[in-house]
């Protein structure tokens, strides 16, 4: 077991204290012999170099010089300054982009690009994930309208209402939900015309998550003569309308439904098409 007794530290300090002045005294050693070899240096060699030298000199100033030629100065000095004075000009983005292309990847070896590739395709790689991870967390934390179910009641001798159930399941508000919907009753056979706007969109209102509100249509087909006639079979029964909403994400979404009056059932059942959600 180790001893961190602060008398063995002490202990440490002075054998490293010790070490170090041991150090100290070797490299003062070694500067004093350096210093040595300097003072004693062989200078009959170097005033004999130091001769040879003058000599060269010497000779060379007794050899006769040819002058110079000079260059003829221009004939358009402000022109020459004025090309002088210009910068290069900037290459084409294409061309710089290709340019940087070749550094990486061409003037490189090949464990330099082989690095460089890794790291590019890493990024890309982590880039993606992160998508799909904010994705993912958006729709699982997002608001998401739908319809639970559509009551109606189909009575001749009394007034005829509808009612469609809106409900938030999701996660966190749906913001300002409103929607556009239509009931008809038309020939059967038919098919609705769907032709909902957002743009007359009514019922603008926050959904919390978990919450339900009603659309309510009153006096559907308008005369009892005519649900007489749904209720017979002559007539089609539709409701169906759209909904748009944004999340807290700053995203819109739309849902769309449609229900039709099932005989076999007596009640509103889902139409094959016209119900999606976003």
């Amino acid at each position: 077991m180790a001893d961190n007794s602060p008398k063995a530290f002490r202990r440490a300090i002075d054998v490293l204290m010790a070490e170090l002045h041991s150090l100290k005294t070797q490299v003062e050693r070694n500067a004093a012999e350096f210093h040595k070899l300097l003072r004693d240096a062989p200078w009959k060699q170097y005033d004999a170099g130091v001769e040879r030298q003058h000599a060269a000199a010497d000779k060379c100033d007794s050899t006769p010089r040819q002058p110079s030629p000079v260059a003829p100065a221009p004939k358009d000095s402000k022109k020459t300054q004025k090309s002088a004075n210009s910068a290069t000009p900037r290459r084409p983005f294409g061309k710089r982009v290709g340019r940087w292309i070749k550094r990486i990847f061409l003037k490189k070896d090949g464990l330099e690009r082989l690095g460089i590739a890794a790291g590019i395709l890493y990024a890309a790689v982590t880039l993606i994930q992160w998508r799909d991870l904010r994705h993912n967390f958006k729709v699982d934390q997002r608001a998401w309208i739908g319809i639970t179910r559509i009551d109606a009641s189909l009575d001749p001798d009394k007034p005829t209402n509808l009612l469609v159930h809106v409900s938030n399941s999701g996660k966190t508000p749906a913001l300002n939900a409103r929607s556009n919907h239509f009931v008809e009753c038309i020939p059967n056979g038919s098919s609705p015309q769907f032709g909902e706007s957002e743009r007359n969109a009514t019922a603008r209102s926050d959904q919390v998550p978990g919450s339900e509100r009603i659309l309510t249509h009153v006096n559907i087909c308008y005369n009892p003569k005519r649900v007489r006639d749904v209720l017979d079979g002559n007539l089609a029964l539709y409701v169906y309308g759209t909904i748009w909403y944004e999340d807290i994400f700053g995203d819109t979404h739309k849902t769309t439904f449609c229900n039709f009056y099932d005989r076999i059932i007596s009640q509103m059942n889902g139409c094959p098409w016209h119900n999606t959600s976003d």
